[in-house]
């Protein structure tokens, strides 16, 4: 992780894990796009997921989800994405329902406007994202969260707090006066 974080050329870097005879092991650090970390390589027999950064203050992105549930269809033991933040804040997203994070994937396949660009979520979802997110000054992890949890994608956005322990972020839709508010929570 202080690897990826140090790194500061523009670009998302990432690492491979690797479960190699009970042992968590690491690949070198791999250069992505400005946008996309691309498609990380590893010789691991069990790969179990991935760090990278954005070298922005953005969480994950829809991107990072289609990436872990195509990942994880590969590989049976990928569960997790690690995304970390220009700042050093620290997200995971976290596969929790293999036959949900398939069926998500069947009802909403990934939007790819251009080749090289990091996919995004069919139109119908990506709306609803777009509210959230205008809703909330730009929270862009409040409105992935939602998105996961009200269509059931399997898979939780998480993120660690000051000691390093990864809650799960969930967004709870209220409709008060007419007018959608959103609740954010994370879980103990």
């Amino acid at each position: 992780q202080a690897a990826i974080v140090g790194m500061n050329n523009g670009l998302e870097n990432g690492v491979v894990l690797g479960n190699v005879n009970g042992t968590i092991q690491v690949t070198g650090v791999q250069t992505g796009g400005t946008s996309s970390i691309g498609n990380l390589t590893s010789n691991f027999p069990n790969p179990i997921g991935d760090i990278h950064n954005h070298p922005n203050n953005n969480p994950p992105s829809p991107g990072d989800v289609y990436s872990l549930i195509n990942i994880r269809n590969q590989f049976s033991e990928y569960n997790t994405r690690y995304v970390i933040t220009q700042d050093g804040t620290t997200y995971a997203l976290v596969v929790t329902d293999t036959i949900a994070m398939n069926n998500f994937l069947q009802n909403y396949p990934p939007y790819q406007a251009l080749p090289n660009v990091s996919p995004n979520f069919p139109n119908n979802l990506f709306y609803e994202w777009s509210d959230v997110f205008t809703i909330y000054n730009g929270d862009k992890a409040m409105a992935l969260s939602y998105i996961l949890d009200k269509f059931n994608a399997g898979i939780a956005l998480t993120k660690s707090d000051s000691a390093g322990n990864f809650k799960k972020i969930t967004v709870t839709e209220n409709i008060i006066n007419g007018s959608n508010n959103y609740t954010q929570t994370t879980c103990p």
